[in-house]
């Protein structure tokens, strides 16, 4: 980041986003039911306890829980995440053993390292910009609560509708909902719709790559 070239009022707008962006992926692993000691701040806590959040971003990381397994949240610190920074920061995780990351960029990672993500099946690797995660969608008023349904839940669901899991309507793994809550291909989510003529309504989708 050349922050000699940012004017103040630049760099208190990118403040602003990477506050907001590390307090709504704080949300986004709540949600999930990951453990975390990470608490949402205001602007002036999260700049006093983050005075050089600017000029390094990866001071803002952080390791939470799920279930048994680490997950490492990882803010990067280059504009764009080339090939030998990838490798770099796989082999650091890797020494700490955490295999599920969650990196928080300014933009997406070069065609290589897109390639090389979906390609190594050592690591769950997830990758949200910084821009998207500045406003928590699932507050929006017109989004509805979303859940990926247990193993369990999904099974009795399908049993009760008399259904085959590709008999569901589909939602996209790549959908903004669907990317904040974690989903994987098979999961079923459930979705609760509530209408003051109508009442409640529950709807369940498959999730699906394409």
């Amino acid at each position: 980041m050349k922050l000699q070239k940012s004017s103040p009022t630049e760099m208190a707008l990118e403040l602003r986003a990477l506050c907001l962006s590390r307090n709504t992926t704080i949300e986004m692993i709540k949600d999930r039911g990951y453990t975390t000691t990470q608490e949402v701040q205001s602007l002036e806590s999260f700049h006093e306890r983050y005075p050089f959040a600017l000029t390094k971003r990866s001071t803002l990381n952080f390791v939470c829980v799920d279930v048994d397994r680490p997950v490492g949240i990882h803010f990067g610190d280059d504009e764009k995440m080339g090939k030998k920074g990838f490798e770099g920061l796989l082999s650091q995780y890797e020494k700490d053993n955490i295999f599920h990351l969650i990196l928080i960029l300014p933009q997406f990672p070069s065609p290589t390292v897109m390639s090389m993500i979906s390609l190594n099946p050592k690591f769950n690797v997830e990758i949200f910009l910084v821009e998207e995660m500045v406003f928590n969608k699932t507050k929006h008023s017109w989004v509805p609560p979303h859940r990926i349904l247990s193993r369990e839940e999904k099974e009795n669901v399908l049993k009760a509708l008399k259904l085959g899991p590709g008999d569901l309507p589909r939602i996209l793994k790549s959908d903004v909902i669907a990317r904040y809550y974690g989903a994987k291909r098979g999961d079923v989510m459930e979705i609760v719709r509530r209408s003051r003529t109508a009442g409640e309504s529950i709807y369940y989708r498959i999730v699906v790559e394409r």
